[in-house]
């Protein structure tokens, strides 16, 4: 094992040395320039999305962008809950906790059938999916103008910005 250290210890030494490509931090093994790429494509594409989400560089929503105005409407709506809108909110997110945990089991006892389930729920209720994703869709929406009339709110500085209204 240390016969082997030495000898690759030795031939990277010499290719530092002699090798221009070398000198600018590649290597020669493959995996090692694949994982470079593939984190230095994640960190890219990281960067972009969070440039997109924030809007830099676009000055056109003085400052402000959808993702801080969801953020917002967010703190809004959490701050305008009930007693009764909590308690079902948390009975929601358990009853999906368990549909979920019961189509895993229903999964691993019996993959044909729920497929055939599947099935038979999309050939009778074909439209579930753009249905589904209009309902987000608008959710959003409405989560994000909350937002930035919260947000105007502030900026104002008048109304009822610390009234609970019913909308």
């Amino acid at each position: 094992l240390a016969g082997i250290r030495t000898v690759w210890l030795v031939e990277e030494q010499r290719l530092k040395k002699g090798d221009k490509k070398y000198q600018k931090g590649e290597s020669k093994y493959r995996i090692i320039r694949y994982t470079k790429a593939t984190l230095s494509w994640v960190n890219k594409f990281m960067t972009a999305l969070w440039c997109v989400l924030t809007r830099r560089g676009d000055d056109t929503n003085n400052g402000t962008s959808e993702l801080t105005e969801l953020l917002r409407g967010i703190r809004i709506n959490l701050s305008q809950l009930g007693t009764q809108e909590i308690t079902q909110r948390v009975g929601s997110a358990l009853a999906a906790l368990v549909l979920a945990n019961f189509i895993g089991v229903m999964f691993a006892v019996a993959p044909a059938w729920l497929g055939v389930i599947a099935f038979g729920i999309g050939v009778v209720y074909p439209t579930w999916l753009s249905q589904t994703f209009s309902e987000i869709g608008d959710l959003l929406n409405d989560t994000r103008a909350k937002g930035r009339k919260g947000d105007e709110e502030e900026k104002g500085g008048g109304g009822m910005s610390g009234m609970k209204t019913n909308e």
